[in-house]
């Protein structure tokens, strides 16, 4: 069952470690068993650690286990020193210098629960005791890891809360007065109060590089936390599948691209003066810009509506026609119109022409096309971007009396069954 959940952990993690580590005991034969079966996965993440007694052959235990990090109980509140322990500050304080030392000396890197650390002293006891640790951990040359645990659910993410209740406080105070690196610090939170997943995020956003959690209902009392994992892992993945879309998206016009340059040039494949060539090419060109375009869109804040996007686009278009009027000459050949080149009637379907082509195609497309993507995402937008062509051409059939051959019938009925199976695909995927 362990190795099981274990698995579980890999595949929702994936592979650029969002779940850390795995945290295990090794009191009894059955728990040490459960940690060789996860360490024969191999897996990179989550790595496999321990939890145990702050004895010295608990800390050889580790060692001959292969594991490179320990967590070592550190209770730091005065409830559990004076109470619970029976020892005083210092005593505690050197109780515990004694057993990260041990650690030291084993070779292994320890992680120092801080346990109960809102109900502790936190720059009479908490502070000195991690800069103490720090000392050791130079001296040694290992780096020594911070937990600071929120045993009670005592902690609140309100930053002018009074210490030690704040978690933002506790945060700052570790790495500014005990010269902590946020790699090295992480936080757990219970969730007594229900602030397991509000503490957490403030840790997070704070500098702690990690929080914990439990999943499946074991573990202590961490609540919901696992909200803010699998948050993070939709998060993440969402990120990995865009990615890897861009990616198959423009490979396939980088290899046809790179036909077409062949085909335009002198070689075997050249075609005649090299005209189709450059009419494909410009073609894919076009289409890797609207991936790329639908994947920027996509990204872009849901603050700003489709139809601000657009307007900037289409201005910045705008500035760039007007360039291109400049340097191809096209002014001269318009300015013309006025010495008769073009007829009134002319000049009235051209003027036509162009509203049609910025009204309809240039902004009322755009617009629409912001708010799909909104809606059912790029893939699937992009998937309707493909029946442009057989709305095109059953247009110019009604519209213009254009004759649709053959292999045009057959090309429209090959997009609509393409739209069909790739629509059925994805419901699948989903279920």
């Amino acid at each position: 069952m362990a190795q099981k959940i274990y698995d579980y952990f890999n595949r929702l993690g994936g592979p650029n470690g969002k779940i850390r580590q795995c945290e295990f005991f090794l009191y009894s034969k059955k728990d040490r068993d459960a940690v060789y079966k996860c360490m024969e996965r191999g897996y990179e993440f989550p790595e496999v650690t321990s939890w145990i007694r702050a004895s010295k052959e608990d800390f050889k235990l580790v060692k001959d286990l292969g594991i490179r990090e320990t967590g070592i109980l550190v209770s730091c509140s005065d409830y559990h020193i004076f109470k619970k322990l029976k020892m005083t500050r210092k005593q505690a304080m050197d109780t515990y210098l004694s057993a990260v030392a041990e650690a030291f000396e084993a070779g292994v890197m320890p992680r120092c629960h801080l346990e109960d650390i809102t109900r502790a002293d936190f720059y009479g006891f908490v502070v000195p005791f991690v800069n103490e640790l720090q000392k050791l951990s130079r001296e040694a040359g290992i780096p020594v890891k911070i937990r600071a645990c929120d045993t009670m659910g005592y902690g609140v993410p309100y930053t002018e809360a009074a210490m030690p209740r704040s978690v933002s406080g506790i945060i700052y105070g570790l790495q500014h007065y005990s010269d902590l690196p946020s790699e090295m610090l992480e936080w757990h939170g219970h969730n007594d109060f229900y602030k397991a997943v509000a503490n957490a995020s403030t840790a997070w956003l704070y500098g702690a590089s990690a929080v914990n959690c439990s999943l499946l209902g074991i573990g202590e009392r961490t609540g919901n936390l696992e909200k803010v994992m699998n948050g993070l892992s939709d998060y993440y993945g969402r990120e990995g599948r865009i990615r890897r879309a861009v990616i198959s998206a423009v490979t396939y016009p980088v290899v046809l691209g790179v036909m077409m340059l062949l085909m335009m040039g002198g070689g075997p494949l050249a075609m005649g003066d090299g005209s189709i060539g450059k009419g494909v090419l410009l073609a894919v060109l076009t289409v890797s810009m609207s991936v790329s375009y639908s994947v920027v869109l996509r990204r872009i804040p849901t603050q700003y509506s489709p139809l601000s996007i657009v307007f900037y686009v289409q201005s910045f278009a705008l500035v760039l026609f007007w360039a291109m009027w400049g340097i191809s000459g096209i002014g001269d050949g318009i300015s013309g119109i006025g010495d008769g080149l073009l007829g009134e009637e002319q000049w009235v379907k051209s003027l036509l022409s162009v509203g049609y082509l910025a009204v309809l195609a240039s902004v009322t497309a755009f617009i629409l096309f912001c708010y799909t993507v909104r809606k059912i995402g790029v893939t699937r937008a992009n998937v309707f971007n493909n029946v442009r062509p057989v709305f095109t051409a059953i247009l110019m059939w009604m519209m213009f009396g254009e004759i649709l051959p053959i292999w045009k019938i057959i090309g429209i009925i090959i997009i609509i069954i393409g739209l069909f199976i790739s629509q059925k695909q994805e419901k699948g995927d989903k279920n």
